[in-house]
């Protein structure tokens, strides 16, 4: 649950909590930190990433529906 006027959150352990203003500062910035790295961070990778399988992959086949 999240209500921007009167900043009530679930909390982890379902219960709701009032924030202040100090904890909702706090938790925007912790939010923010992924859009800031990828920021600074981007210029060093170009752009770039990798995905890579959990499970072996054999071959080509290994794709196939059926």
């Amino acid at each position: 649950m999240w209500e921007i006027g009167t900043h009530t959150v679930m909390v982890k352990n379902m219960s709701e909590k009032e924030l202040t203003k100090e904890e909702i500062d706090k938790l925007l910035a912790k939010a923010k930190k992924p859009s800031a790295d990828a920021v600074r961070l981007h210029p060093f990778y170009k752009g770039k990433m990798q995905t890579v399988p959990k499970a072996s992959v054999w071959g080509f086949d290994a794709f196939a529906v059926w």
